[in-house]
């Protein structure tokens, strides 16, 4: 007979609940965090532009492998944020 460890669970439980929350709360915006996230906005966007334009000058056989793997590098770093800030909230309780 295998036993099952409830307080670990509703302990894990109970910080995924309080993870997805402050996730919620971390889309509530002030006027400066929005001042801030326009900012990088425009930042991103001009990095995409140009590297848009980059891609466009390569020959065609290459540019959908480049961007595949832009891709999925960002999936990655995504990823890496998400497990980052997951173990922050865990830990930061």
């Amino acid at each position: 007979m295998k036993f099952v460890d409830l307080d670990a669970m509703v302990e894990n439980n109970i910080i995924h609940i309080i993870y997805l929350k402050r996730e919620e709360e971390g889309s509530i915006r002030t006027d400066e965090i929005r001042k801030e996230r326009k900012n990088l906005f425009i930042k991103r966007s001009n990095i995409y532009e140009a590297l848009m334009k980059l891609i466009k000058k390569l020959p065609k056989s290459y540019r959908y492998r480049v961007i595949d793997k832009i891709e999925e590098y960002a999936e990655i770093i995504d990823e890496e944020n998400s497990a980052y800030m997951e173990k922050y909230y865990e830990t930061r309780i």
